[in-house]
């Protein structure tokens, strides 16, 4: 019940424990429903709620999944290492294509290298024709050569290629806990990526002489949020690696919940849970016990909400 345990690693009392930030909410619904393109991110200390509203909003699966024909990409980071000869597009490639077989599957797409290859020749022939590929190749050898030797623009192309073939109208790209990932160059370069990614999943134009025939009137449009520490947003705001990737302003949560109805929610979800619940002898002394607890959490979440705005006042990042 009083267990530091961050609920949004751990859907076990997941949505017992959240408490909704209306205005974060109201924010995100914002980004989410009109028809534009964003990058956002997501900004504030450890422990302020950042994992838990990403995932109670977007849900608290990692694997991609679709939603009112929304294509969500969900990259919940845990602590990670990246050896350093590892790019670190590898992290991202998996879900990427995750997500591809999705689509394929849910709405049915058909797919094969010749129409893969008729589209991409509708707006990027360029990738098509590498100087390091024979002029009289073919369609297969050149899906290959991309495949094999350009990994990232291949995932782009092959998403926007199953997208643009189905009824899927946005495409929205979740990275929670950067922080956590080792080096901290590394923080740079997969943001970085996603949001060069989502710029790459704009590109479509239609060729009149492509043997692939886009629907004049179908469009998708990309989001990706960011969640981070305020320390970790000033050294993406100084990066060289996100230059010229510009994002919107950040949205900031300042405040944390309050701590005697995150305290509530504890202790009623753990209630509801049999193994504790049947441990419980003296019903009358147990709840005297919470609310001396809850006294004391009140008095601590006094103090600790002054502490909280101060600090954001001193720190001055926004």
């Amino acid at each position: 019940m009083l267990s530091a345990e961050n609920p949004a690693s751990s859907a076990i009392y997941a949505e017992d424990w959240y408490i909704e930030n209306q205005k974060l909410h109201k924010d995100m619904d914002a980004i989410i429903e009109t028809r534009l393109n964003h990058r956002v991110m997501i900004v504030g200390h450890t422990g302020i709620g950042k994992s838990s509203f990403i995932r109670n909003y977007f849900g608290h699966t990692s694997n991609p999944h679709v939603q009112n024909d929304i294509l969500f990409i969900p990259f919940y980071f845990d602590p990670i290492s990246l050896n350093g000869s590892s790019p670190s597009f590898s992290l991202i490639q998996p879900k990427i294509e995750a997500a591809c077989r999705l689509v394929m599957n849910k709405y049915v797409v058909d797919y094969n290298d010749e129409l893969l290859h008729n589209f991409i020749n509708g707006h990027r022939a360029d990738l098509l024709h590498p100087s390091g590929l024979r002029f009289d190749a073919t369609i297969e050898e050149k899906i290959t050569y991309l495949r094999m030797n350009s990994p990232f623009e291949y995932a782009s192309e092959l998403l926007k290629y199953f997208c643009a073939s189905s009824p899927v109208k946005k495409i929205v790209l979740i990275i929670d806990d950067i922080d956590t990932v080792e080096p901290l160059y590394a923080q740079g370069t997969i943001t970085a990526d996603a949001a060069r990614f989502t710029y790459r999943l704009q590109e479509i134009y239609q060729d009149k002489e492509s043997n692939f025939q886009l629907d004049s009137e179908k469009s998708f449009q990309t989001v990706l949020v960011v969640s981070c520490r305020p320390n970790t947003y000033s050294s993406f705001s100084r990066s060289e690696v996100l230059r010229g990737m510009p994002f919107e302003k950040p949205i900031v949560i300042d405040e944390p919940v309050e701590l005697p109805e995150l305290f509530k929610r504890r202790f009623e979800a753990a209630l509801r849970d049999p193994q504790i619940s049947k441990q419980i002898h003296e019903r009358e002394t147990f709840e005297e016990c919470r609310d001396i607890l809850l006294d004391t959490v009140t008095a601590i979440a006094e103090i600790g909400n002054t502490f909280s705005k101060e600090t954001y006042l001193s720190l001055n990042l926004f």
